[in-house]
């Protein structure tokens, strides 16, 4: 080889090096809602527009509302668990989310007959080796008493959650209290038994 070709060969096999190595680097930073596509987007425009998913009584003083949202996750300090309402009396499933300083708790409203087990289940069949997933759900509060203060945790929150999306599909609570689970194919998922 000649000089001159060593001098040409030596800036290109450096850019073809850091293009390969941007290229690993996108791969291994993927933007988690790059799993919403313009339907899921379109959802959350014309909830706006609607009535809200959550929001205080008519009479109540300071009024609120709060509306469904999509918030995407690494499944990374992702936690699950039956938490207890009404000192044991209730049980919802919940999907325990820490980022930074922040802790979300996504979990269902309490309904009679809902079976915590079946449907954590299907959430966890859902996550299964996922990175990352995507929840759809409104802000009901921020806890006042919060025992994760210690460990670097400054706000705890509450959302009530509508769906799940993940690559391996998505999971739905329908209105008349029968949640769905459907697979990315849009084919219904199987149950899961108890």
């Amino acid at each position: 080889m000649t000089t001159t070709s060593k001098k040409l060969n030596k800036p290109l096999s450096i850019a073809i090096i850091l293009v390969l190595s941007l290229s690993c680097l996108s791969m291994v930073s993927m933007s988690h809602y790059e799993l919403l596509n313009s339907d899921d987007q379109e959802m959350e425009v014309v909830n706006q527009e609607g009535p809200p998913a959550l929001s205080s009584g008519l009479n109540s003083a300071p009024q609120w509302e709060s509306f469904n949202t999509w918030q995407c996750f690494s499944t990374e300090k992702l936690q699950y668990e039956c938490s207890d309402l009404d000192y044991g009396a209730i049980k919802v499933p919940t999907l325990r989310v820490t980022d930074g300083s922040i802790m979300h708790d996504f979990s269902l409203d309490p309904e009679p007959g809902l079976n915590c087990e079946q449907t954590l289940a299907k959430w966890i069949a859902l996550l299964e080796n996922q990175r990352s997933f995507c929840v759809y759900a409104a802000h009901l509060q921020i806890y006042p008493d919060n025992p994760f203060q210690a460990e670097g945790i400054e706000q705890w929150h509450l959302w009530i959650i509508n769906q799940i999306k993940t690559n391996n599909g998505y999971w739905k609570w329908a209105p008349d209290a029968a949640e769905e689970s459907t697979a990315e194919n849009g084919q219904v998922a199987p149950e899961v038994k108890d």
